[in-house]
């Protein structure tokens, strides 16, 4: 038996791993193989303790007319107090209100060293903190609200986790 010479085993090798690589992007191979290696070395927040989230009883939620660009639109604004009961400080990336498509949310976590409000700040281990979170919707809604506006609220923490409250929202009121 005679060994192929270097030349052929090297294009032999080349058409085999061009071939894997092809495969690979077109049933997507690499990117779970990659998302395996980095799930391995992925820092894990632990489990205990959770995000609880609270209406404010005094502000409350309510709802009101706004406008954007001069076009009607309809607004729903959320105070909430947000406990955090872990060891880690925790960071609120997303809000929705299920079964509504928003236009715009803009949300709001208190920093408890100078009172402002902000996304960029996190709800700190072990504290209670103040937020806000406002939905604008463009008009037509899927259905106006007329005194009350019941409906379910999502947050999405920095850990993926997602958090679920209700709400009931009174108005109108005047949004400025």
């Amino acid at each position: 038996m005679q060994l192929p010479d270097l030349t052929t085993a090297q294009t032999i090798l080349a058409l085999c791993t061009a071939l894997v690589a092809v495969l690979g992007s077109i049933f997507g191979w690499f990117d779970k193989a990659w998302r395996g290696i980095q799930s391995l070395w992925k820092r894990r927040s632990p489990d205990k303790g959770k995000l609880l989230f609270f209406v404010d009883q005094h502000q409350g939620a309510y709802w009101g007319a706004a406008s954007n660009n001069g076009k009607p639109g309809l607004q729903i604004v959320i105070n909430l107090e947000a406990s955090n009961t872990t060891d880690y400080p925790c960071r609120i990336m997303a809000a929705r209100i299920l079964g509504r498509k928003a236009f715009m949310t803009v949300l709001g976590v208190q920093d408890i060293k100078t009172n402002m409000y902000g996304h960029v700040y996190p709800i700190p281990a072990h504290r209670i903190v103040k937020m806000t979170v406002q939905f604008i919707f463009q008009t037509p809604t899927p259905e106006q609200p007329t005194e009350v506006l019941k409906g379910r609220l999502e947050f999405l923490d920095h850990n993926t986790r997602k958090h679920r409250i209700r709400f009931v929202a009174h108005g109108p009121q005047r949004v400025a």
